[in-house]
């Protein structure tokens, strides 16, 4: 079942049952948290706390007894509960404990897939994170970052085409999802 915190004195406007982030003010601000069931898009450059956002996201979800997934496509998983760990956040006791799966995909082995087959082998990736979170009545999604997931298209339809199906498969199983997506500043 879906924990939630919710505050009645400071969200009695808000008849939405929210999803506390766990990040200090950002609840506030948007009502309570997010939408259980939600997809949200954290963009920003290198370096801004994209990836910490995503850390403390989960562990919110964790400390409340949720079962939550990572999926990344940079860091393996041994770093990524280093860095969890530098904010005391124990993602390896949660992982031994079943309640979190981090999930790498590398992008490397994306970019030696034969481009005709890609659309294979993204499906599959796809069909991948939606068994295991369904199977494991995940929570809390995190991807980290989801633009790597179209590096290896030809145009923008075909990324905007294989996005859509990755959300909508992860949001179809009740999760709420929180990507990454790194955003470079114009320098005009």
């Amino acid at each position: 079942m879906l924990k939630t915190k919710h505050d009645e004195k400071e969200h009695k406007s808000s008849r939405i049952q929210r999803l506390q982030t766990g990040i200090p003010g950002l609840d506030r601000l948007i009502d309570g948290g997010f939408v259980p069931g939600s997809a949200i898009l954290i963009t920003g450059g290198p370096g801004v706390g994209k990836s910490i956002f995503c850390y403390q996201y989960l562990y919110e979800g964790l400390k409340d007894g949720e079962t939550c997934m990572f999926i990344s496509f940079e860091a393996p998983p041994e770093k990524i509960k280093n860095e969890a760990g530098d904010f005391g956040w124990d993602f390896e006791k949660h992982e031994k404990e079943g309640k979190l799966h981090i999930m790498h995909i590398d992008p490397t082995k994306l970019a030696e897939i034969d481009l005709s087959k890609y659309r294979d082998a993204t499906s599959t990736i796809i069909k991948d994170m939606q068994a295991k979170a369904t199977k494991m009545k995940i929570s809390r999604i995190a991807i980290d970052p989801v633009s790597v997931f179209g590096l290896f298209l030809d145009n923008k339809a075909q990324i905007r085409r294989r996005m859509y199906e990755m959300i909508q498969s992860l949001v179809a199983t009740g999760a709420t999802l929180v990507m990454t997506c790194e955003h470079h500043e114009s320098a005009a």
